[in-house]
């Protein structure tokens, strides 16, 4: 689903920065609360403006 919709935002914002997943660690696990206590930090440190967030069933 991400990559589609990557891929709409790109057709329409082509200057559009994309932060995957992978660079804030899995919010599903045993390190939940840490990972989720670190998320404003590392939004900052990538200068993300908005998230799309999801878990994939």
């Amino acid at each position: 689903m991400f990559p589609i919709i990557e891929e709409k935002l790109r057709q329409r914002y082509p200057d559009l920065k994309f932060v995957r997943w992978d660079a804030f660690g899995n919010i599903q696990g045993p390190d939940e609360p840490e990972v989720i206590a670190a998320l404003p930090g590392l939004l900052r440190k990538h200068g993300c403006d908005i998230v799309i967030s999801g878990v994939g069933a």
